[in-house]
């Protein structure tokens, strides 16, 4: 869109349109009196070096300078390696175990609650330690 407002490149569209517009675009693009190419060199006139060719040219060598070449033959491996460890977790169970169940009477309301084993032992836990906490029980008289 902004190429198209500075009337220096083609609009835009979505890409399920693009065949419609690609023939006219580039047809216009190579016409040696095209209305994009002189704008464009107006602009560059205009800009001077301010177009962040040269800036990024210079980050592009130190990338390359330093970057890992790529490797065919390691990446591959990879892929080899990942797909096999795709199949391993395929392969495991999706089933989850059913801790069991217990049912009780709530202290305040009386109603009938289920619970996990898991949620039972940390009531459990918490039952005792307030117990433990208020002290010993007294003795009958």
């Amino acid at each position: 869109a902004q190429m198209c407002n500075l009337r220096v490149g083609p609009g835009c569209c979505h890409i399920d349109e693009f065949d419609k517009y690609a023939v006219p675009w580039v047809t216009e693009a190579l016409r040696p009196d095209n209305e994009w190419l002189v704008n464009a060199q107006e602009m560059s006139r205009k800009m001077g070096t301010l177009d962040g060719v040269e800036l990024n040219a210079r980050a592009m060598e130190r990338v390359l300078q330093t970057a890992t070449p790529f490797n065919l033959e390691r990446a591959k491996s990879k892929r080899t390696e990942l797909q096999t460890q795709s199949k391993i977790i395929e392969q495991k169970p999706k089933r989850r175990s059913m801790k069991p169940m217990r049912t009780w009477r709530h202290p305040h309301h009386g109603r009938e609650r289920s619970e996990s084993r898991d949620s039972q032992v940390i009531r459990e836990n918490l039952e005792n330690h307030l117990n433990m906490a208020a002290g010993p029980e007294p003795a009958p008289p």
